[in-house]
């Protein structure tokens, strides 16, 4: 799959609304967790994985509009899970193909900047988002689905309801 190179357009919506003014978002890093190993007959140690992630997904949002939703509950025990829906379209310049990519998020707000007050300005606020599941789709096809809530063992499976 050829990967298109610049964003055309895209939207962004929280719990199906429509956020406005997204200037920018920060997509989650994907780090596995890694173990150096040095076995017998190895000339240096090496870097093995067990699969999992090393750090949460997290997602960063600069948008001047203010997400009253996003405030609501946010100091609390539960404020409840949110979903955010990313859609962008890449173009290739070179054969003008498009990609349709499309990225949900479900989990909650971690922090919320309200910004700089500034007279004449608009002010931009930043969100950052913790995520319980992500998906990334491109044309369709399903390229990452990490449930970080999903285990495998019964007894915990059982304590998380």
């Amino acid at each position: 799959m050829k990967a298109p190179s610049i964003l055309q357009n895209m939207k962004l919506y929280e719990n199906g609304t429509e956020v406005i003014g997204a200037v920018d978002v920060g997509l989650p890093s994907l780090k596995l967790k890694t173990e150096a190993k040095r076995y017998a007959g190895m000339s240096a140690p090496a870097e093995f994985t067990d699969g999992t992630l090393a750090e949460p997904l997290k997602i960063s949002i600069t948008a001047a509009e203010l997400r009253a939703a996003a405030l609501k509950g946010f100091v609390g025990q539960c404020q409840g899970l949110r979903t955010l829906n990313l859609r962008a379209i890449y173009k290739n310049p070179v054969d003008c193909e498009k990609g349709k990519h499309n990225i949900i998020a479900t989990g909650y707000f971690t922090q919320v900047d309200l910004g700089t007050v500034k007279m004449g300005e608009d002010t931009q606020r930043k969100y950052e988002f913790t995520c319980h599941k992500f998906r990334y789709e491109v044309n369709g096809e399903i390229l990452v689905d990490i449930n970080v809530m999903e285990v495998s063992d019964d007894a915990d499976r059982n304590f998380l309801g």
